[in-house]
């Protein structure tokens, strides 16, 4: 989530810089179903998905959170996030 794309293309470097690779990015999406996080991050916020290329193992979920606060807090002003991760984990069970 953010208003300025600048942001975005900020924390896709920062993501590179922790291994991550994005493979791709979704359309962007109007945040406009909450006012939520209009008060931190301001009006006219957006949303994509960004998809990380390889494998992750789940054992490590938990230091993917750390590392997105961590960039998140790294393009904080005052406090205020400008970019605002959310991760979602996605998992297929092969059945045989």
């Amino acid at each position: 989530i953010y208003a300025d794309p600048q942001w975005l293309v900020k924390a896709k470097s920062a993501m590179k810089g922790h291994g991550w690779e994005v493979q791709h990015q979704s359309q962007v999406f109007p945040f406009d179903q909450t006012d939520y996080y209009s008060t931190e991050m301001g009006e006219g916020l957006k949303r994509c998905f960004l998809s990380i290329k390889g494998l992750q193992s789940l054992e490590f979920s938990a230091d993917w959170k750390l590392k997105t606060l961590e960039i998140e807090q790294q393009f904080s002003n005052k406090g205020k996030r400008r970019i605002n991760f959310f991760i979602l984990i996605a998992y297929c069970i092969r059945w045989l």
